[in-house]
């Protein structure tokens, strides 16, 4: 065999390894592109986790804070609603009405508080007392009820199985 010959054999053999290799080469960035993708998904599922948690405890904070002395102040209820504003990006509508709930429900309880008098206090005559103390009980039993049912409505958005 001439040297010719030879050469010419050693050039089509390394020119289908340069070829098997490259294939190779491209078939593991191809793998390694498809786990990046799957790693940049699980990131923004636990980014999205983390800032729907972080509303979730501020649900919490405010229900907890509305049971502690059946009156939410006005600082209370803004500071809910600044802190949870997002709530309506982060979850569907669902959230954004119990948001808006827990705003309404804890001023109308704000506003029974201000309006009870005790019996030591001269009423005025177009007070009712019966009505405002009614108030106050059907307000603070829809905040008592609230730690369940915000379990209930958070679970969907939270359930790691659902990642």
């Amino acid at each position: 065999m001439s040297t010719e010959v030879t050469i010419a054999l050693i050039q089509i053999v390394s020119v289908g390894a340069i070829g098997v290799f490259t294939a190779l080469i491209a078939r593991q960035q191809r793998q390694i592109s498809q786990q990046q993708l799957e790693i940049n998904r699980y990131r923004v599922k636990l980014d999205l986790y983390e800032r729907r948690w972080d509303v979730y405890e501020r649900f919490v904070q405010y229900v907890h804070v509305a049971l502690t002395d059946l009156n939410p102040t006005t600082q209370d209820t803004s500071g809910f609603a600044a802190a949870t504003r997002q709530a309506e990006f982060l979850f569907g509508d669902d959230i954004k009405e119990y948001r808006n709930a827990l705003i309404r429900h804890g001023a109308d309880l704000h506003m029974w508080n201000a309006e009870l008098r005790d019996e030591s206090q001269k009423w005025p005559t177009d007070y009712d007392h019966h009505k405002v103390v009614k108030g106050k009980y059907e307000e603070s039993k829809w905040f008592a009820d609230q730690p369940d049912a915000m379990v209930e409505k958070f679970a969907p958005y939270l359930d790691l199985s659902r990642l």
